[in-house]
């Protein structure tokens, strides 16, 4: 998140944000659990709270499956994002219908600054 804060700050104006993760070393499950790696936890004590991406329009992720880590991201994409109009996500076909439901269920629950954000998730 650090890295990505850097970005983000050093880029207001963006537009558009296509984001492609993959698999490390290591095959891991989908997890919306606490994850376990140090290194993946959200820092919930930096202050992330300057970033306003004023004109983002469309957020686009491509993951093999979503860790909570990546959940913590998009939702807080979707308070900074006041214009947002679409965000899409696409995961692998091996994630459950169940986990799929409970991302669903958080994305469409949680906060968010752009009252027409149009979310899509989709193998």
């Amino acid at each position: 998140m650090p890295f990505l804060a850097l970005l983000l700050r050093a880029s207001p104006n963006v537009e558009k944000i296509k984001l492609h993760t993959c698999v490390s070393v290591r095959i891991y499950p989908v997890m919306l659990e606490t994850d376990s790696d140090a290194d993946e936890q959200l820092d919930v004590g930096q202050d992330y709270s300057d970033i306003q991406l004023k004109n983002l329009t469309e957020l686009e992720i491509k993951t093999p499956g979503i860790k909570k880590v990546e959940l913590d991201f998009v939702k807080f994409m979707l308070v900074r994002s006041p214009v947002l109009k679409t965000l899409r996500i696409s995961i692998n076909k091996n994630v459950t219908e169940d986990t799929e439901l409970e991302i669903l269920n958080v994305l469409l629950n949680c906060p968010r600054a752009s009252p027409v954000v149009n979310i899509n998730l989709h193998r």
